[in-house]
């Protein structure tokens, strides 16, 4: 009885364990635990490629300018402080490009920042910014001036915004629309672009197909709703890496719906790609292979990288469009457009996403051609001499002659904006030419009519008393 108990408390133990262990395996991969190699691999997997691949590229220039000038092999972060400052003072003045030609003020600064977090990647003992780099910062301080003499730093190749004149005419071209499947991802493209706030090609080229939902307002008016993985400021490694106003894009009931588009292009993609995870934009068929009763026009690859970052490029080159147009200068359009219809920027940064209103606010310092010719006719009077004819004379006034030989002002006033203009005008016919037909204008007209004419001198008459006993004159006035 006493071996029967004690073999039913071995079994029991034995249970138990098994039981633990178990447990334990499932906590364990669970819970794994990682190496610091792991670690560090992780974190440069959520690093922005960007930045990496600019960040490599620069110190990679770094390290070959010091082997070739100061046969200095050893990695930057093992140099001493002093001496780092010493090579970076001399690097900054005399590096060039591959070409012989000098970087541009902002390259050289970008050059530096690289530096700095390659520097801080490595646990380096100091920043660039201490005063040990006094030297250093001075001549990358004085290169730049220098660089501005030369007429550098003008960012000439920026991309310019699309104007209202020009998403017109890709309208008009076909370049907007549905009639191919290169042209109507392109419109999708644009419009989310604008709609949405997207950059030009990296969120574009993570938006999955979940991420767009068409839904319908309290009106029942169709918009589409936008939800915002991680992006360029809003990475989520603060608390409050998110957009507060969750992006829409309503129907406008006209032939340049973008609903309508989205419809669309939803109807051509294969059915197994409009799981939420797929890819949003996908391969386009060539239209030479679509036959008329096919409704597909799109592969279930994803649209490459490349391709999306040409779109805006390609269509502005296929209408004809004049200046640096981009993926990027959509972006632009966007901020120029919400200005000029005077929505403030504390608004205008929950449809494009930026962190602050400054960097918004950059995207509209200069002016587009629409605005330089409007401004230069502002300046120069061209846009607002009207063709004002001569002031009407008077019924009393002499031929040849006119009734009014003063100045008359004339202080025309437009609704679309434009600042008063005063025309000084003399004549002897018409105040307007017949047929002259005016629109919301005002006009304050002052007429100052003196005649120069001199005013008739009063007569003195006389009157003489034929009396006798009066000898003295009366005046009579």
């Amino acid at each position: 009885m006493a071996d029967d108990t004690q073999r039913d408390r071995g079994a029991e133990a034995s249970a138990k364990t098994s039981s633990l262990m178990k447990k334990q395996l499932i906590m364990n991969d669970r819970d794994k635990p990682v190496s610091l190699s792991d670690v560090q691999v992780f974190i440069d997997q959520q690093k922005k490629a960007n930045t990496k691949r600019a960040t490599n590229r620069d110190v990679k220039n770094i390290q070959r300018w010091l082997a070739v000038n100061k046969f200095e092999l050893r990695p930057l972060f093992l140099v001493e402080p002093e001496l780092l400052d010493e090579y970076l003072s001399q690097l900054y003045i005399s590096i060039r490009k591959a070409d012989g030609g000098e970087y541009e003020p902002g390259s050289l600064d970008q050059l530096r920042a690289s530096l700095e977090r390659h520097l801080l990647d490595n646990k380096y003992q100091t920043s660039l910014r201490d005063r040990i780099f006094h030297n250093s910062n001075e001549a990358l301080k004085a290169k730049k001036i220098a660089l501005k003499k030369q007429g550098k730093g003008r960012k000439a190749n920026a991309s310019e915004a699309i104007s209202a004149d020009e998403e017109n005419k890709m309208w008009e071209n076909g370049q907007l629309g549905d009639s191919s499947p290169e042209i109507l991802i392109f419109s999708i493209w644009y419009y989310f672009t604008k709609g949405f706030g997207l950059r030009g090609r990296d969120e574009h080229r993570k938006l999955q197909y979940g991420d767009i939902t068409l839904k319908h307002d309290v009106n029942d008016r169709e918009y589409l709703e936008y939800a915002e993985r991680d992006s360029k400021t809003m990475d989520g490694s603060k608390t409050d890496d998110y957009r507060p106003t969750v992006p829409r894009i309503y129907a406008t009931q006209n032939n340049r719906d973008p609903i309508r588009l989205y419809k669309s292009y939803v109807s051509h993609r294969p059915i197994e790609a409009c799981d939420d995870a797929c890819p949003f934009y996908l391969t386009c068929i060539p239209k030479s292979r679509i036959k008329p009763e096919d409704l597909e026009w799109f592969y279930r690859t994803p649209m490459g990288i490349n391709k999306l970052g040409q779109l805006m490029k390609t269509a502005a080159k296929n209408t004809g469009m004049q200046g640096k147009k981009t993926n990027h200068g959509v972006r632009k359009t966007v901020v120029k457009t919400l200005t000029k219809a005077e929505e403030p920027a504390q608004k205008g940064i929950l449809i494009t996403g930026h962190k602050s209103t400054k960097t918004y606010e950059s995207y509209d310092r200069t002016l587009d051609e629409e605005e330089q010719r409007e401004y230069s006719d502002i300046l120069t009077g061209a846009s607002h001499h009207a063709s004002v004819g001569p002031v009407i004379p008077s019924a009393n006034s002499q031929p040849g002659s006119s009734s009014f030989t003063n100045t008359s002002q004339f202080s025309h006033t437009y609704a679309q904006g434009c600042q008063a203009q005063q025309n000084i005008m003399q004549g002897s016919t018409h105040l307007l030419p017949p047929g002259t037909v005016l629109q919301n204008c005002t006009f304050n007209i002052n007429f100052n009519t003196s005649s120069t004419e001199p005013a008739p001198k009063r007569r003195r008459i006389l009157a003489i008393d034929s009396s006798p006993s009066s000898g003295e004159s009366q005046e009579r006035l």
